[in-house]
């Protein structure tokens, strides 16, 4: 079967979780079939030659400034025009008609590619040629992808967001098969009418490692402050300064934070001064598995309704227990597995006393609490593989489903 994957960005350009799930989508299935990507070029890369078992096809982004998923500066007017843009005319009809004709794929598969739409979901609807959209947030119900705005979640649709995705609501009548992270997002999309007479499926994210060694069975480097690690995006959305500021109401020198990730540079340094003279490490944008190798819990902030944060499953599948937010997708896993805590970020004093009963523990007491505190840590992690291979198998059965449709 040859496949074409479409994501916006593409390593090596900067990933987030979805671009993340993208690439391994195409390592995994490029082993039994012809996979080809396509994705916007950035300029200020050089891509070189990539010895991989799949080809990827780079085209030029149309707008005022590239796509990314790394958080910058700009000012509205700016925001507003590269909105519309994107939401019209981000690529050139004609090269993407270029790349069809050479690659001639059996199903296109979407992950998060409002870039390409409508020009290439108008090509496959005219060219019979099926879709199967994976969701990994609200691109098609908010341009900003979250439906966060003034520090609120947004219950509906604004009339900013319905005109700016209208494009591409209307496009999508080749989509034969829709992939959702979590029900929450399923949910989410079918009140809102939206791809409602189309096949869902819930696919949550996975990761293909784990921990050979739980938590609970690992020396930590040492026995003195117990390690509360966040790991992400650094942006107001990721609730990243409630984090900071509940941490140092605490004033408890039995616990560290890690914050690993990149954001906007003056909004990072303004956490960052915020958060002097306190034991706050900042280790920047590191590896994953660098950023788990030490820590004894994980923090994921959220305010948004996040769909599904692919640091959940990397958490459970080390063993290490997460404290989140009662937000979105999120905290599917985290009940499931009975693999944390769960708070109401609005209601400071939850995050606070957890922390507090956290800290009351010392490192080894801490790690050792972990089977009976949270007992299906072990289990999830001894799962891990059977659940990767599970996943591709899923993904594959599902595109195939798309072709045969036809």
């Amino acid at each position: 079967m040859k496949i074409l994957i479409v994501s916006n960005i593409f390593h090596p350009d900067h990933e987030g979780g979805a671009e993340k799930v993208a690439r391994r989508t195409a390592e995994a299935l490029s082993v039994e079939h012809d996979v080809h990507v396509l994705c916007t070029k950035n300029n200020t890369i050089n891509y070189g030659v990539e010895n991989l078992n799949y080809k990827i096809e780079r085209i030029h982004y149309r707008n005022i400034y590239q796509y990314s998923v790394k958080q910058t500066s700009k000012n509205l007017l700016s925001k507003i025009v590269w909105h519309i843009i994107n939401s019209i005319n981000g690529v050139d009809k004609k090269e993407i008609s270029g790349i069809f004709t050479k690659i001639k794929p059996d199903v296109v598969y979407l992950h998060n590619s409002l870039a390409f739409i409508p020009q290439l979901t108008h090509y496959c609807s005219i060219n019979n040629i099926p879709i199967c959209l994976h969701l990994h947030d609200y691109s098609f119900l908010c341009p900003k992808t979250s439906m966060f705005d003034h520090g609120k979640n947004c219950a509906q649709q604004c009339v900013t967001c319905k005109a700016l995705t209208l494009p591409a609501r209307r496009s999508l009548s080749s989509v034969k098969s829709v992939i959702a992270v979590s029900k929450y997002l399923k949910n989410k999309y079918q009140r809102h009418e939206l791809l409602s007479n189309m096949k869902w499926h819930v696919v949550r994210n996975i990761e293909n490692k784990r921990s050979k060694v739980p938590l609970h069975k690992k020396k930590p480097t040492d026995n003195q402050s117990i390690k509360i690690g966040y790991i992400g995006a650094i942006t107001p959305v990721k609730g990243i300064s409630k984090l900071i500021e509940s941490f140092i109401s605490i004033s408890n020198i039995n616990l560290r934070l890690y914050i690993a990730g990149s954001g906007n540079t003056e909004y990072v340094n303004e956490l960052k001064t915020l958060s002097q003279n306190f034991p706050i490490i900042w280790m920047g944008q590191v590896q994953p598995d660098v950023f788990y190798n030490d820590i004894d819990c994980v923090v994921v902030s959220s305010l948004w309704h996040e769909p599904q944060a692919l640091v959940v499953v990397e958490a459970i599948n080390r063993g290490i227990p997460i404290v989140a937010t009662r937000r979105g997708g999120n905290t599917e896993m985290i009940t499931e597995y009975k693999a944390g805590m769960l708070y109401e970020p609005n209601n400071n004093n939850e995050l606070i006393n957890i922390l507090k009963e956290i800290s009351s523990y010392s490192r080894h007491g801490w790690r050792a609490s972990i089977p009976n505190k949270y007992p299906g840590l072990e289990k999830a992690n001894q799962l891990a593989v059977n659940e990767y291979k599970k996943y591709y198998q899923t993904i594959e059965e599902i595109l195939v489903g798309c072709v045969t449709k036809q």
